[in-house]
């Protein structure tokens, strides 16, 4: 079965970032101001003290911004 529709069969939420459509952001400044655990080619591992968690509106399929 295709990854995406084992999610909306199980009814997981997912977040899709694409801001040059105007569709979510990521603040890569934070992101990259945060020390990392490790970085190999395209992959830089984070651990943060505090958690990221997501937030999402599951009625509206729409992700919280609580900046």
């Amino acid at each position: 079965m295709h990854f995406f529709q084992n999610l909306a069969s199980f009814s997981v939420g997912y977040f899709t970032v694409n801001p040059d459509d105007g569709d979510g952001f990521l603040d890569w400044p934070w992101l990259d101001a945060q020390p990392a655990t490790g970085d190999i080619a395209h992959i830089r591992h984070l651990r943060l003290d505090r958690g990221v968690p997501p937030m999402m509106n599951g009625r509206h399929e729409e992700g919280l911004n609580r900046a």
